[in-house]
């Protein structure tokens, strides 16, 4: 038998057994062996910090971690962190010393950048985003710019990135107490030069409350899944001032339009009505229509530290107001007072409060997440749209006042589904004492009811405590795609081709002669014109079940990438080929696998002509693409998926067998070696 070469790769043939048995490897779905998805890869974390209010009150390190490649085979959590060079600005950290830090691709370019917010001198709020390298994760050039004019510096200051004008960028939104209590949200946009400019702001709702931390909250999210974010914002507004509220905007030209506003509780509040937390947040909690919010909100409880509860959590529908002509999706928030769910947090004390939300077992659906004093607690809406709660992790033992985001959830170590990120901050009472950051990743199984610390930097950062509590450390995090190996993999493109993909057996017809020579025909082997019908000189093929050896091929699908594509994983991160063999394996070997058996023919003979024997087949190619996180395409994945169609005999010079070669000519006896 002679072998020619494959025509695909992972294509393979040998001689053994008694049957062909074609073996293709793949899970076909209505896209092919690829299935699209949302955004993969790591996320780093910018962790943001003063270092006391003493001479140097004015200083502010920025700093950027992530995971290693492989960080599951490091036994040690500590070095399971792969951390950045750290930066010094004196930025100002002045009043309350209040930090933020949100995390956007806000140039357009596929990576992240950060915008970091202090409390500067003046009653000012001082921005800084740096213009990062993405092998080192650390800068030397940076933005900076002072806004505001009346900020309250006792008061909170949140930054939040978004896509507000769809131009391919993100912005970011600014929002503040001011002295008179109203709370202003500002919306900035940068181009290339990373220079944020004012394009949008608000300030129509006045808060209670004084000087009260975590004592409002702001998210931004798009609900109605048009494409552009809207902002939420839950709050206690000074009249009546019992009433906890949500309420919504949308961006219109240089304001925020206030669209759905809507009182949520209204309890008593209890003496300590001054002392209350509240945060808010969005994400898909179930498969049904707009996407959702949740709001929490704290007090000291009533019972004299008993462990009542303290915190509630409302989740929130949002949609057309049936009662009006207008349809608009932002119109109406609904809620069932029966949904809710309460907690306790912090007996006797107000805790400080976090509310996240994010997929953390990667199956569509959003999960919500309270941080508070204890550290981390996972809800999950039931069939009914009430949250239940699914998991208490954590640590975080620090007092409101001192980060106003201590708790992220994104997806860290680039596999299925998000983790929850606690920074914590420990603060000795001994005189001489120090004090410290510990940073903590966690993850979560399926059912959610299991975490596990994935990594863990402990006691980093560690400094004298001075001589009291107003030296202490303000903090902030957030997480970003800061290196840009982010992806996403589109809905892919199916082309169909037929060809012979493998040749089996070739079975050459014997040696005949025909020739003339001086007017005289020699026709030796009486096989040509009229003797043709009863040539007897052919190769016969045919099974004897001792003798004759069988022909086994086995057929793979297969896939690789564009060379744009080949983003390998950098210390810090993910690439395409990784995400490829950690899903779907090499050749698709991570996939069901399916069989065929088919039988040779047991007898043909070849007279005149090669015969081949091969298997003849229609083949899928499916191409896919791959988005960057501002989904600029980046390339293509490419897999071969073999369809098996028929196995057949066929003379070597038809179309089919045009890549045959013979080492003779049929028809030529001297063109034969002796053996």
């Amino acid at each position: 038998m002679k072998n020619l070469c494959s025509f695909l790769p992972g294509i393979r043939s040998f001689i053994s057994g008694a049957v062909i048995l074609f073996v293709i490897t793949f899970a076909m779905n209505a896209q092919g062996p690829i299935s699209p998805t949302g955004l993969i890869g790591q996320k780093e974390i910018i962790l943001v910090w003063d270092e006391g209010h003493d001479s140097t009150e004015n200083v502010i390190n920025y700093q950027v971690a992530g995971l290693i490649t492989g960080y599951q085979g490091q036994p040690d959590l500590n070095q399971r962190f792969e951390f950045g060079d750290k930066k010094t600005e004196s930025d100002g950290s002045y009043g309350d010393r209040q930090l933020a830090v949100a995390a956007g691709d806000f140039n357009g370019d596929g990576l992240s950048e950060y915008v970091a917010a202090s409390m500067a001198a003046n009653n000012r709020i001082q921005l800084r985003i740096p213009e990062l390298a993405d092998s080192t994760l650390t800068y030397s050039d940076s933005r900076t710019l002072l806004v505001g004019s009346r900020v309250d510096n006792k008061g909170d200051v949140h930054v939040l990135a978004g896509n507000f004008d769809d131009d391919g960028a993100e912005e970011f939104v600014v929002a503040y107490k001011d002295l008179d209590q109203l709370l202003h949200i500002e919306l900035y946009d940068t181009g290339d030069g990373l220079m944020p400019v004012l394009k949008a702001q608000v300030a129509d709702e006045t808060l209670a409350g004084r000087n009260a931390h975590n004592g409002w909250g702001i998210h931004v999210h798009d609900l109605n899944r048009d494409g552009l974010d809207e902002v939420i914002t839950g709050f206690r507004p000074e009249s009546p001032g019992q009433g906890v509220f949500v309420k919504v905007y949308q961006l219109n030209g240089s304001t925020f339009d206030p669209k759905a506003r809507e009182l949520i509780d209204n309890n008593v509040l209890t003496a300590n009505s001054e002392t209350v937390t509240l945060a808010v947040t969005a994400g898909r909690f179930d498969l049904n229509g707009n996407d959702d919010i949740a709001l929490a909100w704290g007090r000291i409880d009533s019972c004299d530290g008993r462990g009542c509860d303290d915190t509630f959590i409302y989740p929130l529908q949002i949609g057309d107001d049936e009662a009006t002509a207008e349809v608009d999706d932002l119109e109406a928030i609904t809620f069932n007072y029966y949904n809710r769910v309460l907690t306790n947090l912090s007996p006797n004390e107000v805790s400080p409060l976090n509310l996240k939300s994010g997929d953390l077992n990667g199956d569509g659906v959003d999960e919500v997440v309270l941080g508070g004093s204890f550290g981390a607690e996972i809800f999950a809406a039931d069939s009914t749209f009430a949250l239940i709660s699914r998991n208490r992790t954590g640590n975080h033992s620090d007092e409101p006042g001192y980060a106003v985001d201590f708790l992220r959830v994104a997806d860290i170590d680039g596999q299925a589904g998000d983790e929850v990120v606690i920074i914590d901050h420990f603060f000795s009472n001994e005189p001489g004492g120090e004090q410290w950051f510990t940073l903590t990743v966690y993850g979560f199984s399926p059912e959610l009811n299991r975490d596990s610390v994935l990594a863990r930097r402990s006691n980093f950062e560690s400094i004298s405590r001075g001589s009291g509590s107003r030296y202490k450390r303000h903090y902030a995090l957030a997480a970003g795609d800061f290196n840009g190996d982010n992806f996403r993999i589109g809905e892919g493109k199916k082309y169909v081709k037929t060809d012979v993909i493998q040749p089996l057996v070739i079975l050459n017809a014997p040696p005949t002669h025909f020739d003339i020579i001086d007017g005289e025909v020699y026709d030796i082997n009486s096989c040509y014109n009229a003797n043709l019908a009863n040539c007897e000189h052919k190769a016969t093929y045919f099974k004897a079940d001792t003798e004759t050896k069988m022909v086994n091929t086995q057929v793979y699908s297969n896939w690789g990438v564009s060379a744009g594509l080949k983003l390998g994983a950098s210390a810090y991160g993910i690439g395409v080929e990784a995400h490829m063999k950690a899903t779907y394996g090499e050749k698709f070997s991570k996939t069901q696998s399916m069989a065929k058996t088919v039988r040779i023919s047991s007898q043909i003979s070849a007279s005149g002509d090669d015969l081949i024997y091969a298997t003849v087949c229609d083949y899928e190619v499916w191409e896919y693409p791959v988005y960057a996180e501002n989904n600029a395409l980046n390339g293509y994945i490419v897999a071969l998926v073999p369809t098996l169609t028929e196995n057949r005999w066929f003379p070597s010079k038809e179309r089919s067998a045009t890549g045959y070669i013979p080492r003779h000519e049929v028809g030529n006896i001297l063109s034969y070696t002796p053996y």
